[in-house]
Parts: C-alpha cells; structure tokens; sequence
C-alpha cells in the first residue's frame, strides 16, 4: 500500500474517531412565558398519539441538521399520510426494537421498567426489523400541575438514532425543549435540558424521532430538582445513567389527546393526527363531522362553547354547548339559569359527565369515552390494568386525589397522584 492511501485512511480513521468521541454543547434552556392551551383537568390521561411510517427514501435524504430535523420530518408525515399508522401509546413513554445482537444500545436506562419488558429495553416499537428505515411522530398535551411551575424541569432522552421535542404555549408558539438529528457515527446518544413554565396547565407537545438502522430507541423522561444538564453519545465518559440519576420515564397518564382531558376516541387504543396548520381553528380541519383539529394537532370532538356540534362552529351569544337529543348544539341560555348543564358540562374539567359524540355515528349519537373498555394501546402495555372506570366512578377518584395544586416530594414528576400519601388532604 503506498504512503498516500496510508495517509488518506489515517486521516479518515481519526475523523470517524473523533467523532465517536464528540460531545456537543448543551441544549438551549426554554421558558414557557405564555400560559397553556388549556387548564389542568380532573382526571387522568391516557397516552400520546403516535404515528409511524417507513422511509423508504435513502438514508442520506433525512434532515440532517437541529434546524431542519423537526420540520423535515413534519414535511415526511404530511407526504402520503395514508402510509402511517398511529395509535394511542398507553403506557410510560419508552420505545425500543429491544435488539440484542451482543450489543444492547436499544435497551436504553429504564431496562424492564415499561410494558413488563422484563429484562429488555421498553415497549416495542410499531416496526421492529432492525434493517427498516422509519419515522415516529407522538402528539398530544403535556399536564403541568402547580407545583411544578416557577422551576426548571429537566427532560432526558436516551435515544437511537434521531430525535426532537417541542412544547408548544396558549398561543401555538414552538419551544425546541430536546432536539438531536442523526450524526454519523454516533447514533445512540443522552440529552436532556431544563424546562421552565409560568402557568399550570395541558401543553401541546410534539416528539419526532428517526430510526435508520439496527439499534433503535426512544426514551422520555424528567427530573426536577438540581441537575447539571448534558449531552452526549451514550458511551462516553462520564456515562451518566439517568434512571440512576432520578428521572423517572414521562407517564401516559400525564399526556392527554384533547384540551377537555377526555380521549380522542371511545377505543383508547385510537387517535388521529392533522394539520398543524389548522390548529384550533374554526371548522373540522380535516376532522370528521363532531370533530376538530385541536391544539395539539389531534381530530378531538366539538363539545364546547368554542367548537360545538357537528361543523364544530362557535356557540354565540351566551349560548353553551349541551348534549341535546344524543348530540351536541349550541343551546340558547335562560338569564335566570345556572351553570349547570352548560357548554362544557360535559368537559371532565368542570366535574361532568364524559358523554362525547361517537365519531364513527354522524347522526349525532354519543358515547360515555371514559366507559369504554382499555384497548391495547400503542404495545398493550396497560391491559393488565384492567378497563377504565366509568365516567362517574372515574371522575370521584379524580377529584379525591386532587389532581391540582399539590405538591410532591422531590424528584417530583407531574402528577400529583404521585404525591406521598400524607400530601393528599
């Protein structure tokens, strides 16, 4: 071999060394200054909803940079939408292909915490061959209690290969909270960054993550409390395991698919995405009849004073959005009357009923959602839970944990129903 070629191939060997070495700078700290899209609801959530798709495209064509990574992948989900999947992932938020090939990088830090995955890496992915090139994209709205507002909350992600997480305020502005394109090289990798909201409440949030081969993982997690946040291929020193640091994985039942806290659907396993562009805006949005595109991007029913009934228009003039003849219309209100039975009685915000209007029956007919039987979820993971209370039942148990205002001990997450025992008065 001449001298030349020797010196081509050292010189290419220290750059792919160095760069299996490297470290980047920590993420940008966010503060949420606007307040949420909506408040905190009395009950519990029941998962993101996450859509999958193949890239079938090379490998070379994903975004390649933290600039574009979010929006390449938004624009790869708007193309041919018909090709994805997507259901509701019901259980703590950690994904894996839990390939084993004498290598465990698909494991991640919460090994046997998720799906009862004993022993191996979380709940499978949607595609699990470790040589199909794909896409994930969760949305959905984050629950941020009163106490965890005025500090940082510092998100982690252990991840293969790719990844981004936006927070977005009340009034649709995106905050990158986590973002980490692809790196040749180095494809498995631990970030995390510090959080900050002002207000308590539901945020709409969107994670996309980008598979290429073998190894693939994604796992969300958080922490609050003093912690020095990093960024890192997951094999350089210092390895800073974060199960071991005190994050706990994002739970399903901190993560809701409308503003109302109730699911997007009667089955908890079903959700659909849509248009970010029309986001809270007036109409269906692609939705189906009784349907609109909400804040978080999510087809959720027209039960309130804002989107009521089946072309989910405006209620004006005082009036509410009411069940009425097993639908929902805008309903003129008596002067003298109360605030019962009002546009958003139905909402499990104000203590009512979870009667919605039943998507698949555009004659108006309803469905108490929070009575329908647990589905399988995004993996199955919470059958073993056994099926969802009814409505009733469901929203007494809410309110008896007072889901608002308490604060846990530290690491705290954003649950309240996590709170220590004595804190529940």
């Amino acid at each position: 071999m001449s001298f030349r070629r020797l010196l081509a191939l050292s010189i290419v060997f220290s750059i792919v060394a160095g760069t299996a070495g490297m470290a980047t700078a920590a993420q940008v700290p966010v503060v949420v200054a606007e307040g949420p899209a909506a408040p905190v609801p009395n009950v519990d959530g029941t998962g993101l909803c996450v859509a999958t798709k193949v890239w079938a495209a090379p490998a070379s064509s994903l975004p390649q940079t933290a600039d574009t990574f979010a929006s390449g992948m938004n624009a790869f989900f708007a193309a041919n939408p018909q090709s994805q999947t997507m259901a509701v992932h019901r259980a703590p938020f950690d994904l894996s292909n839990n390939l084993n090939d004498g290598r465990t990088m698909s494991y991640g830090d919460f090994v046997g915490v998720a799906c009862s995955q004993t022993g191996q890496g979380g709940c499978p992915f949607v595609i699990t061959d470790p040589t199909t090139a794909f896409g994930t994209r969760a949305r959905g709205f984050l629950r941020v209690t009163a106490a965890s507002v005025g500090h940082p909350i510092h998100f982690g992600v252990y991840v293969d290969d790719a990844m981004s997480l936006t927070v977005f305020d009340g009034a649709g502005k995106a905050h990158a909270a986590l973002v980490r394109p692809p790196q040749l090289g180095v494809p498995t990798w631990r970030v995390t960054n510090a959080v900050t909201f002002s207000s308590p409440g539901l945020y709409p949030v969107e994670i996309l993550s980008a598979q290429i081969t073998e190894h693939a993982a994604l796992e969300i997690s958080t922490f609050e409390g003093t912690f020095t946040d990093f960024e890192r291929a997951a094999n350089q020193a210092p390895v800073v395991n974060l199960r071991s640091s005190g994050f706990t994985l994002l739970d399903s039942t901190d993560l809701f698919q409308s503003e109302e806290g109730s699911p997007s659907f009667p089955e908890l396993e079903r959700c659909q995405q849509c248009d970010r562009e029309l986001a809270g805006k007036p109409g269906n949005g692609g939705c189906s009849a009784g349907s609109h595109c909400n804040a978080a991007a999510l087809c959720s029913p027209c039960v309130t004073s804002m989107f009521c009934g089946p072309s989910c228009s405006p209620c004006e003039d005082g009036a509410k959005c009411s069940s009425v003849d097993g639908g929902f219309r805008c309903v003129a209100v008596p002067a003298d009357a109360g605030t019962d039975g009002g546009p958003d009685a139905a909402s499990p915000i104000d203590g009512g009923t979870n009667v919605r209007p039943d998507p698949e029956r555009p004659d108006g007919s309803t469905v108490d959602v929070l009575a329908a039987p647990a589905g399988a979820g995004g993996c199955g993971c919470r059958q073993a839970r056994g099926a969802v209370p009814s409505g009733g039942v469901f929203a007494t148990i809410a309110v008896a944990l007072g889901v608002f205002g308490r604060r846990c001990a530290r690491p705290a997450t954003f649950s309240a129903r996590r709170c220590p025992r004595r804190s529940r008065r």
